[in-house]
């Protein structure tokens, strides 16, 4: 194999016990390499790559740039209305998208930039490389909004497939947590399971919140606030907690709340040591829609519990859940006409 030094600009990028190879220039978004560095087609793509001129950098700092462009969209309504939790989530993105690209003109960004930011996180982080997509899209969708932009260049980029995705818990996972996981966590759990509110509405969750018999959560992700009814099996653990002051689910004996990442680590390391892998708490938000799909609920009473402003996550959620239940339906009809079959063969044998 080749020296990686012989070729400048080149990165290794290691997911499980593969490495992938990229192309990296200042304030450019990563761009995939064939192969590896030593093989043919590996050396004509950098080749090409490394022969092209870079981008040329904006005279002023900031006037037309992505950077000031994102720190307009920063200081809009249009950011600051937004919910604390989805503003935490969009500014770190921002700020990295400033940190790597900012320099570049927004004017000059094509659809290949933003399919390369997108592919930048192809083998490390899908999820990351689709967010760039969407915040983009947003982002650049207020710069039409206010005659900063004509075109949009993130419309219509595909987002990258993520396989299953989220998953709800089985019923075997849920007993399995329920029975050896730790008091806070179980309360966590069955919060998730029941009302299939976000994580930061269950880390959030304060007791004044809760007055023995329902839960409020406030508005999220331009949603509704929900008041929701609470199950007799949790209701039996919340009322067993002697102190009942600061969140419902604490970060330590004070009461103080999580953080979104340190709940999240939190959960997954309760998981882990019960012997539960590939469940997550965002799987619970479907298992809560699929339960009450599977119970019958409609689209509009399921909303009414999770908080989703619209019915396509929700559908997609219960689909599962309502097609067993159709098939079910399906093969009791073919069962009562088999009977009516089984009574006609037993005719013509007499």
């Amino acid at each position: 194999m080749a020296t990686v030094a012989k070729f400048r600009g080149v990165m290794p990028v290691r997911k499980g016990d593969k490495v992938y190879w990229y192309f990296r220039r200042k304030g450019e978004p990563l761009v995939p390499l064939p192969e590896y560095p030593g093989h043919p087609e590996f050396a004509r793509r950098w080749g090409e790559l490394s022969s092209k001129p870079a981008r040329p950098t904006p005279a002023v700092a900031g006037g037309g740039s992505l950077s000031s462009l994102i720190e307009r969209f920063l200081s809009s309504p249009a950011f600051h209305d937004l919910g604390d939790l989805t503003k935490r989530d969009y500014r770190k993105v921002l700020d990295d998208l400033r940190d790597t690209v900012g320099h570049v003109p927004y004017a000059s960004v094509t659809r290949s930039f933003v399919i390369g930011l997108r592919d930048a996180h192809a083998h490390s982080n899908r999820r990351r490389g689709n967010y760039n997509v969407q915040l983009l899209r947003r982002l650049f969708n207020w710069a039409i909004d206010n005659e900063l932009m004509e075109k949009n260049p993130a419309d219509r980029v595909e987002l990258l497939k993520l396989g299953q995705g989220y998953q709800p818990w089985t019923p075997a996972q849920v007993k399995t947590f329920l029975a050896k996981a730790e008091g806070k966590w179980r309360i966590a759990m069955l919060l998730g399971m029941h009302f299939g509110q976000r994580r930061g509405n269950i880390v959030s969750l304060d007791w004044s919140q809760y007055d023995g018999q329902w839960v409020e959560f406030p508005a999220q992700k331009g949603g509704s606030p929900v008041a929701v009814p609470v199950p007799s099996e949790l209701k039996a653990l919340l009322d067993a907690v002697p102190n009942k002051t600061g969140a419902i689910v604490p970060a330590c004996k004070s009461g103080r709340p999580y953080d979104l990442d340190a709940f999240s680590n939190g959960f997954r390391t309760e998981c882990e040591r019960v012997g539960l892998k590939g469940v997550t708490f965002h799987g619970l938000r479907y298992t809560a829609a699929a339960r009450m799909a599977d119970a019958g609920a409609t689209d509009e009473e399921i909303m009414s519990v999770t908080g989703h402003k619209t019915k396509a996550m929700v559908t997609k959620y219960a689909a599962k859940s309502r097609g067993r239940r159709r098939a079910e339906r399906a093969l009791a009809k073919v069962e009562s006409a088999n009977s009516i079959l089984a009574g006609a063969n037993s005719g013509s044998r007499e």
